[in-house]
């Protein structure tokens, strides 16, 4: 044996041997290849590694331990495993096809077909980074962290995680899907550039081209989203939209919403509140058998309760503009301050209108015309028609009839009307009443 090969031999155990006291290996075989610039252990034929200090467990077909020197840039202490490699601590476990493990640096890089599985959580990539003291995870390939028992599944081209936080970033064409824990339970699927996750993927925020769907049926769109899986909520920002269809027993109704910030509450599997905030623009359509009814709402701001599914009230403020249009009932428009619609059946059943009211009425056939402005006025509809008004403070009504001869206009501080089929049936006034009525081409004051 030269001299140069027992200086090389003196420098592994030597300068190496620090590090490897802390662990135990053992394989089937070893040898040692010793060269001019390095150094390399080789063990094969089964290779197990034991690092008491930190519970670690590694086994592999094989595996190089590096010595000063090593060409390929690696520490003293530090071990190539490869084939089959199988990585087990106190909390996590963890297979990949190669493993770099620096117990000196406390960094552990898995290459390859990396699967790990921890506390409920499975993640799997091509390449993951692992910081032992830190529990800070990077990984990159074709990633997906699944929540076995949420049923969350995120995927991504990167993923920074932290396992003691139980948190982490996505970036790169992410999805998130939830799929149903028990047979029959809603599925949440998304699709963003990014997504920050917490709390075990219950508390899922989403930044960048967010298209999100937590509901069949169901789908929303925004630059940010945030969804809250406790308290069963979806907050979505940046121009955000959201559709939703629903099937009853005699019909599909379907909603389309817009606004600069929503925010949606569902229960038990179906829609509970929408909040609805800047440039609103509510658009529904209801079908029952042969009978359709379309509304559009716009207002600055604007709340709308859902219960067992169905719409039952909607509160608008700001600059409000309503239609409501049916086959059957004609069109109805109205404009206010402050409106709140409720609703029968989803079918609207009244409007109750404040600041500067105003109603435009048609009938379907449009020949009769009715148009009402006061500082309040409350409406009674049924199957889509205007059947009773009250108008109250600066109370205005004019009134042209489907044979375009009878004509009323007349006001007072509080009027009271009643249609039948669109056409003014009785009318009543208190407080200054003022009016005239023109059958064909008389004139009679009132």
């Amino acid at each position: 044996m030269t001299f140069r090969v027992l200086l090389l031999q003196f420098l592994w155990w030597g300068l190496s041997g620090q590090a490897l006291r802390a662990e135990e290996i053992r394989a089937g075989r070893s040898e040692t290849l010793l060269g001019v610039s390095e150094a390399v252990r080789i063990y094969s034929g089964g290779v197990s590694l034991r690092d008491p200090a930190r519970g670690v467990c590694i086994t592999a077909d094989s595996a190089y331990a590096r010595a000063p020197g090593d060409s390929s840039g690696g520490r003293a202490g530090a071990y190539l495993f490869v084939v089959g490699v199988a990585y087990r601590d106190s909390m996590r476990r963890v297979r990949a096809d190669t493993l770099d493990y620096d117990p000196g640096r406390k960094v552990a890089t898995f290459r390859g077909r990396v699967a790990l599985e921890e506390s409920g959580r499975r993640l799997t990539a091509r390449r993951m980074v692992y910081g032992l003291h830190t529990g800070l995870l990077d990984a990159a390939g074709a990633v997906e962290m699944a929540y076995l028992d949420e049923g969350v599944r995120v995927r991504a081209g990167l993923l920074h995680y932290s396992t003691s936080a139980d948190s982490g970033l996505a970036v790169g064409a992410v999805q998130v899907v939830r799929l149903p824990v028990v047979c029959g339970a809603d599925a949440l699927c998304a699709a963003a550039d990014t997504l920050y996750f917490f709390d075990g993927g219950r508390r899922l925020r989403f930044s960048g081209r967010v298209r999100i769907s937590p509901r069949p049926g169901f789908s929303a769109c925004g630059r940010t989203a945030r969804y809250l899986k406790d308290e069963d909520r979806l907050e979505l920002d940046g121009n955000p939209r959201a559709a939703w269809m629903q099937d009853g027993e005699s019909g599909r109704d379907s909603v389309t919403i817009s606004a600069d910030r929503l925010l949606l509450a569902f229960e038990e599997g179906a829609m509970a509140r929408a909040e609805l905030f800047g440039r609103v623009d509510i658009r529904s359509q209801v079908r029952r058998d042969e009978k359709i009814e379309r509304r559009q709402t716009r207002a600055d701001t604007s709340v709308v309760t859902y219960r067992g599914g169905q719409m039952v009230q909607l509160d608008a403020t700001g600059s409000v503009e309503v239609s409501i249009g049916s086959g059957q009932g004609g069109v109805t428009r109205v404009g206010g301050q402050v409106v709140r619609m409720t609703f029968s059946g989803q079918e609207t059943d009244s409007l109750a209108i404040e600041g500067k009211a105003t109603v435009v009425y048609t009938p379907a056939g449009g020949k009769a015309l009715s148009r009402l402005s006061g500082n309040e006025i409350s409406l009674w509809l049924l199957g889509g028609k205007i059947h009773r008004a009250l108008i109250v403070d600066e109370a205005v009504c004019e009134h042209t009839g489907s044979t375009e001869e009878a004509h009323v206009v007349f006001s007072g501080d509080r009027l009271e009307l009643l249609f039948e089929d669109g056409e003014l049936s009785r009318a009543s006034g208190k407080g200054g009443v003022r009016g005239n009525y023109a059958p064909a081409e008389e004139e009679t004051s009132r």
